[in-house]
C-alpha cells in the first residue's frame, strides 16, 4: 500500500522533467489567454445580474474560464487552489483580478516551498508535500464551510 500511495501522491522529489517543459508552456498559454479577461472578471465579480446588465455574456465567459481552471481542480494537490485563492482574498483587499492573481501565485509558491521545507526538515521525507497540503486544505475547507453555515 505504501508503494502504491507513493506512486499516486504528487512528489516534488521525482519530477518528470519531460512533462515540466510542456506544463510550463500550457500554463503560460493559459495565463496569456486569461489576461485578456481580467477586466471582464472584475465586472463579473459584481454578480451575474449586474454583469449581464453591463453587457457581458456571463455564461459564455464562465464556460471559457472553467476550461482553464478545471485543470487546477483535479489531481493530488486539489486543495492548493482552494487554499491560496481564499487566503489571497482575505489578505488582499482589492477586487481586481490582476492583483489577486499575482497574490495567488506568490502564496502558491510560498505554500509549496514551505510544504517542501516541512517535508525535508521536520518530517525527514516521511510524508509527501501533497499530504500536508491536503491536510491543511481539508481543515481550511471545513473552516470555510462552518463559517458560511454560521453566517
Amino acid at each position: 500500500f505504501q508503494m502504491l500511495q507513493d506512486k499516486m501522491q504528487a512528489s516534488f522529489n521525482n519530477i518528470n522533467t519531460d512533462l515540466l517543459f510542456i506544463s510550463s508552456i500550457v500554463i503560460i498559454l493559459c495565463i496569456g489567454y486569461a489576461y485578456d479577461y481580467l477586466k471582464i472578471l472584475d465586472v463579473m465579480s459584481l454578480g451575474r445580474d449586474a454583469a449581464i446588465n453591463l453587457g457581458i455574456d456571463y455564461d459564455k465567459i464562465v464556460k471559457k474560464m472553467l476550461i482553464i481552471v478545471a485543470t487546477a481542480l483535479v489531481g493530488p494537490i486539489t486543495f492548493l487552489g482552494l487554499l491560496v485563492v481564499n487566503i489571497a482574498r482575505q489578505v488582499i483587499s482589492s477586487y481586481k483580478h490582476s492583483i489577486l492573481g499575482v497574490a495567488t501565485i506568490l502564496i502558491s509558491i510560498v505554500s509549496l516551498v514551505g510544504g517542501q521545507l516541512v517535508v525535508e526538515q521536520l518530517m525527514n521525507f516521511g510524508v509527501s508535500v501533497s499530504i500536508i497540503i491536503n491536510f491543511v486544505g481539508g481543515i481550511y475547507f471545513i473552516y470555510l464551510v462552518m463559517k458560511e453555515r454560521n453566517r
